[in-house]
């Protein structure tokens, strides 16, 4: 066994300490272990592990052909799993309508109020292709949230300035 694999391995250990040295440790080295965390992401059983290795692919922001090709994989995953992979594949440059529209359904979901502050953000960064998040946005301009209302319009003119 590698050290990528013991690294990946350590992303859902019981151990609370072990899991953030070892995500911080891909998050500084991940760039180097590209094959082991894209191999990660579409084969391990563990969703823990894919969303911990999408949320490392979103963190080193590598623009692979395998990175992309095992985020757009990663899309027809777990909800929550699904949604890093959108906003690793809009931060590395590889947005697809499908990343959007997983974004524009988070951003409807209000049982998570940090994932949808993210993908609001990741929404503005997708430019001209998140226009069919508009709808959606401009709900969330109606947010109870004053912080989730000012970044759902800041998006929204980043996205059509005149909406």
């Amino acid at each position: 066994i590698g050290l990528p694999t013991i690294l990946i391995q350590a992303l859902n250990d019981e151990n609370e300490d072990a899991r953030w040295k070892a995500k911080e440790y891909l998050h500084q080295h991940g760039a180097d272990m590209l094959p082991a965390l894209t191999n990660a992401l579409v084969t391990s059983p563990d969703k823990l592990i894919r969303h911990a290795v999408a949320s490392v692919l979103f963190q080193i922001a590598a623009r692979d052909d395998g990175a992309v090709a095992a985020l757009r994989e990663a899309l027809n995953d777990d909800k929550e799993v699904a949604r890093c992979a959108a906003r690793a594949l809009i931060r590395i440059g590889a947005p697809s309508a499908m990343a959007v529209q997983i974004l524009a359904e988070a951003i409807r979901d209000k049982s998570a109020a940090a994932d949808r502050l993210e993908c609001i953000w990741a929404l503005r960064d997708a430019g001209a292709l998140a226009r069919v998040a508009i709808p959606a946005l401009k709900e969330a301009c109606q947010d109870a949230d004053s912080y989730l209302r000012t970044e759902a319009a800041a998006a929204l003119k980043g996205i059509d300035p005149a909406v």
